[in-house]
């Protein structure tokens, strides 16, 4: 799906410039899905969180203060969109028990001394983009991308999230292991050439 005709409004039939604006759109308005929420993963589509910055309130002397985080696991709604979310997902390699395993929460590899520390696998932080492009009027969109942060923490085999909402990371899955799954093939430059 692309980007084209974001947050422009379909007409009554659900369509865009005479094609469907969204996913079930071409259905009655009665049997339309109640929302669409569109979700992207990896390093190349979305940015990887650098720093969180928590606002506390100190009761006692009645302010707040800002304090700056080394890391985020949470679901952050993006300024001026409210229909997106950005869930932070923390790698296998900070989570581990290795001796060097947090070193980037402090500084990166070029700014390390260590040899040793320098050739360890080192962390970043990966992110999942959830945005909630369609949603009933009397609710808000964070109901949504709420549902589809907290799928993410359904993985079946293994106690970390996955890149996707659960469903969807499991019909990808599928997909990938038919034996009839076509991966993408690079032309050789004939006309008959089958992919």
């Amino acid at each position: 799906m692309v980007s084209l005709t974001l947050g422009e409004t379909p007409d009554a039939g659900g369509q865009i410039n005479k094609r469907p604006a969204l996913p079930g759109f071409t259905l009655p308005p009665d049997q339309r899905p109640r929302a669409v929420v569109r979700v992207t993963s990896g390093s190349e589509d979305v940015a990887r969180p650098a720093l969180v910055e928590r606002f506390r309130h100190l009761q006692e002397y009645d302010e707040s203060v800002t304090e700056e985080g080394k890391l985020a696991t949470g679901l952050f709604q993006m300024e001026q969109a409210e229909q997106t979310f950005i869930l932070c997902n923390l790698p296998h390699q900070f989570t581990g028990g290795a001796r060097y395993a947090r070193a980037g929460g402090a500084y990166t590899r070029w700014g390390s001394s260590d040899p040793k520390e320098q050739a360890e696998t080192w962390h970043s932080h990966t992110a999942t983009e959830i945005t909630v492009l369609h949603h009933p009027a009397d609710q808000a969109p964070l109901t949504y991308g709420l549902a589809a942060a907290r799928l993410c923490d359904h993985a079946l085999h293994w106690e970390h999230r996955t890149q996707y909402p659960a469903p969807v990371h499991l019909g990808i899955q599928m997909d990938k292991d038919h034996p009839e799954y076509r991966r993408t093939v690079d032309r050789t430059g004939s006309d008959d050439a089958q992919p």
